[in-house]
């Protein structure tokens, strides 16, 4: 064991779309990217186009150096919230809410963590394969992800409604002309296994979380 280890420093930004990059030389460390999110207008007769907004999320920074990140200190963490609104469409003149079905009035999307590139390993000393990099999401404050690990191999997350993953379609419903949202709050982890970590140092971890419109059933 070594009571110190090479600094750290993770970064994300997300604008619409929370994008993930961890990035090293003699650091490791998380960048932003730019990009959207997907937007979607949904148009009914009897009223005004309903629409969706992904939100702006905020950045998080992580630094983790010899002295915080040492043996027997805690993790280094960082989270990121921001919203998934939805406006539901509105009445056109003389119209009542009748008109509008809860179909009408619904918004559903999904979440995942989508993984482009990953160069994160397991260190030597972690023999037991202990997560070193997870996930954790809440909706509304709920988890609905609690730290998934995303250290090696991960190609996409999905983010459900329920604990146990079964649901992975987020539904939002709102009255005519109305607007409901979803708070997330986002978080990722460095994990401190209290071993040399060094093997992770000069790595990439590249990703987004998206949240996509789907069809509501």
């Amino acid at each position: 064991m070594e009571n110190k280890k090479n600094t750290i420093l993770l970064t994300v930004i997300a604008v619409a779309t929370l994008l993930v990059a961890v990035v090293g030389a003699t650091f490791a460390y998380f960048t932003a990217q730019g990009g959207t999110g997907s937007a979607a207008n949904v148009t009914v007769s009897t009223g005004t186009a309903g629409s969706s907004s992904l939100g702006t999320f905020t950045a998080i920074s992580i630094y983790a150096d010899a002295n915080s990140f040492a043996q027997g200190k805690g993790n280094a963490t960082g989270t990121s919230t921001g919203t998934v609104a939805w406006t539901a469409p509105g009445l056109a003149e003389g119209a009542s809410s009748d008109d509008l079905t809860e179909a009408d009035r619904s918004f559903c999307y999904t979440a995942s963590l989508a993984v482009t590139k990953n160069d994160f390993v397991y260190s030597s000393t972690n023999t037991d394969h202990n997560a070193e990099l997870t996930l954790t999401a809440k909706k509304n404050d709920v988890v609905v992800l609690q730290d998934k690990d995303i250290t090696v191999g991960t190609a996409s997350v999905s983010i459900p409604t329920e604990k146990d993953g079964s649901t992975m379609t987020h539904k939002l419903v709102a009255n005519a002309g109305a607007t409901k949202s979803d708070k997330w709050e986002l978080t990722v982890t460095l994990v401190n296994l209290g071993v040399d970590q060094n093997d992770n140092t000069s790595k990439q971890f590249t990703g987004a979380v998206k949240f996509d419109k789907t069809n509501c059933q």
